[in-house]
């Protein structure tokens, strides 16, 4: 992890470059058909877990990608990236557990 000074206050701007992600500004603001944009804090919340800015970025693009290729509704993916996010690290976690009592078991 990353270690990330603590700033009193932060641009959306300033968030999307933590995350190596500035490219997608315009996309994240308006994915949602109803103008809503609730999830803008998802990408704040995200920025201060302190993954490294390449970690994040080519995780991120790899599922924008994957979305643009198997969603009816891709450009919805940016409202639910922390909910994807979450999933991931918890099957990861999962698949971690399993490989660890597999080779106890066998071990």
């Amino acid at each position: 992890m990353e270690e990330r000074p603590i700033k009193e206050t932060i641009t959306l701007e300033e968030v999307l470059e933590l995350l190596g992600i500035e490219e997608y500004k315009e996309r994240i603001l308006n994915s949602n058909s109803h103008g809503e944009l609730f999830h803008i804090n998802d990408y704040f919340v995200l920025s201060q877990i302190g993954l490294p800015k390449e970690k994040f970025s080519k995780w991120f693009k790899e599922v924008v990608q994957f979305a643009e290729k198997n969603w009816k509704r891709p450009e919805s993916v940016f409202q639910h990236i922390l909910t994807i996010f979450k999933e991931n690290l918890t099957n990861h976690a999962d698949n971690s557990n399993n490989s660890s009592t597999q080779q106890e078991s066998t071990g």
